[in-house]
């Protein structure tokens, strides 16, 4: 394995890292998203 080799396998790591945190602030948005439409849906069928 030569130097160059392993700075290339963890920059992939990081580059990993940075989509799987894009994946999940993409998932809490979406879920919140979700939950506020779910809640202003209960509160409409309330009145």
């Amino acid at each position: 394995m030569t130097i160059s080799g392993e700075l290339n396998i963890q920059q992939e790591g990081v580059q990993f890292n940075w989509r799987m945190n894009d994946i999940s602030q993409e998932l809490k948005n979406h879920l919140a998203t979700e939950s506020n439409k779910l809640s202003a849906g209960i509160l409409a069928s309330r009145h």
